[in-house]
């Protein structure tokens, strides 16, 4: 290797999965430096951008496993019209009894979920998660008497950071609001306050952040019964949808319903239609809206199929809604009204299916895998038993001086 150019080197450490780079950084100290370069994490993320990933986690009884498979090439290509993939297997987060991991928020590759424990129950704590390579880091507890907790997960592209939004409320709609930044050192929460009052709504789950904005569901103080964007109105016609949910469509926020069947339709075939609003410009709040709709076909179960994102190319994904495993993905694209279905195969001896809940499978599109954040330099403040029961991949195994 020592003969090789090092411009070549990273050139071929750059195709590689990150799986692999973090194998490669523990073989020697000259490779670790050269794998951990500036340089290299933005080529390699600049590859890693034009190949984008499905990702799979599953969630069991006190565990996560995380899995990713290729994403399929645009639907006009005629060999990708009926596609079977595999899902590669990353990582498995555990935890010991007594402790859960919920779910919250996703942002750039990382995954942010809050540690409950039977043991701490007036204390909030959440655990930062890199699935592709293993590493993960525990944030500092918070000590609240608060009755619900929406935590949301962010970075902003300017200084290249990820932040954590917390919003610890009360029933009487009095929120405290906190805020962490994932820095290398001692990370702190610090508390600010919005200029405008206002609480997260039920169903704000996860959020989404585009191009360092967060978004998410939120019911303003002066009239809790009207629900709200974040500063900004949402069209009145969602209220006619149980189901909404926030996507990132072609960089622009966006909001869209679920599956529902079409009155327009014949009695002789079933229509299913959705909505998608756009907003086009967050100045005037003006937002378009887009109706589309498909035969329903047998392998939809609209009760059981949800939106789960859009690709950067437009196509907008379903996919189970309880399940073991989402069996399939399918992508929808609105300029050609074309419908089709990936089938998703899971080494079952890797995962076995009767230790994870019903509704335990969730699906993400446009993962896309990243190497910028780097977890070793962020030391662990608490790591309980969590970690001792925890062998991730090579790059969490790593001992520094």
């Amino acid at each position: 290797m020592d003969s090789l150019p090092i411009d070549l080197i990273r050139d071929i450490f750059s195709r590689l999965p990150a799986k692999s780079i973090g194998r490669s950084r523990c073989v020697s100290r000259q490779w670790e430096s050269i794998l951990c370069r500036q340089d290299f994490t933005e080529l390699f993320l600049t590859r890693s951008s034009a190949r984008p990933r499905l990702f799979f986690a599953f969630k069991g009884y006190q565990k996560w496993h995380f899995f990713s498979s290729p994403q399929p090439h645009s639907p006009h290509d005629r060999s990708s019209s009926s596609l079977v993939v595999e899902a590669d297997s990353h990582s498995q987060l555990k935890l010991p009894g007594g402790m859960r991991l919920d779910f919250c928020s996703r942002a750039y590759g990382l995954f942010c979920f809050r540690l409950v424990s039977n043991q701490y129950v007036d204390t909030v704590q959440h655990v930062i998660c890199n699935p592709t390579t293993g590493q993960y880091t525990i944030l500092p507890k918070l000590r609240t008497n608060r009755q619900r907790w929406y935590s949301f997960l962010g970075f902003d592209p300017i200084d290249k950071q990820f932040k954590v939004l917390l919003c610890m409320a009360e029933l009487s709609f009095e929120c405290d609001y906190r805020i962490l930044t994932l820095e290398t050192g001692k990370m702190c929460w610090r508390k600010i306050k919005p200029p405008l009052t206002h609480h997260p709504a039920a169903d704000s789950s996860q959020g989404i952040c585009i191009d360092g904005v967060l978004y998410y569901f939120a019911q303003e103080y002066k009239n809790p019964c009207l629900k709200k964007f974040m500063f900004i109105n949402a069209p009145l016609s969602i209220y006619e949808w149980d189901v909404i949910k926030l996507i990132n469509y072609k960089g622009k926020l966006a909001v869209i319903s679920g599956l529902r069947n079409s009155t327009t339709g014949s009695d002789e075939r079933p229509i299913l239609e959705f909505f998608v609003w756009v907003l086009e410009y967050y100045e005037f709040q003006e937002w378009s809206q887009y109706a589309y709709t498909f035969p329903d076909h047998n392998f939809i179960d609209r009760y059981n199929v949800f939106v789960v994102g859009v690709t950067t190319k437009g196509e907008i994904n379903f996919s189970k809604k309880y399940g073991r495993t989402p069996d399939y993905v399918f992508y929808f694209n609105p300029e050609s009204n074309t419908l089709r279905s990936v089938e998703i195969q899971v080494n079952h001896e890797v995962l076995d299916h009767r230790s994870y809940t019903r509704d335990g499978a969730s699906t993400f599109v446009d993962h896309v895998e990243d190497l910028n954040f780097d977890m070793r330099a962020h030391l662990l403040q608490d790591r309980l038993r969590f970690e001792s029961i925890n062998k991730f991949d090579a790059l969490s195994l790593l001992d520094y001086d």
